[in-house]
């Protein structure tokens, strides 16, 4: 096996290995459980409004008063942790909350995603393969010497 060969299974198998950590983190991210915080944005992104908006609605709809939606308000900006009646307006919400998507929609539009990739993989292909095999024919170089051969 020459050089050559020995660097495009290399580059390739690089290749490989960061598509499969790429798409295997996705998974992991795409998969796991989401918090009250994760609902609370996702909330705020579907519907266009401010958190403090939506401590007003959860505290109306369980029966708290002004005073108490101050006071837990300002302690979710210090410390991020949501009073008892957000959490069970998000808790009711989950079926509907899950149901939507967010305004600004997914970030990766997936028929792009692939295009670019394979574009970009037949651009790099095509350089190896121009680097490797081609171009040493057209110009014949020694390695060792580093000089072009006559």
């Amino acid at each position: 096996m020459s050089l050559y060969e020995i660097i495009a299974i290399t580059a390739f198998l690089l290749v490989c290995l960061i598509l499969y950590l790429r798409f295997s983190l996705r998974n992991l991210i795409k998969n796991r459980t989401l918090t009250s915080q994760d609902y609370l944005w996702k909330l705020k992104n579907i519907t266009d409004k401010s958190e403090y908006d939506i401590f007003q609605i959860a505290a109306k709809e369980k029966g708290w008063s002004k005073d108490y939606v101050e006071k837990d308000f300002r302690r979710y900006l210090e410390d991020q942790t949501l009073p008892v009646y957000v959490k069970q307006f998000l808790e009711d919400g989950k079926e509907h909350i899950n149901a939507y998507r967010c305004r600004g929609g997914d970030f990766f539009n997936k028929k792009a995603f692939i295009f670019f990739s394979l574009f970009a993989l037949l651009i790099i292909g095509g350089s190896f393969i121009f680097c490797l095999y081609i171009l040493p024919r057209i110009y014949p170089f020694d390695l060792f010497i580093g000089i072009a051969m006559p």
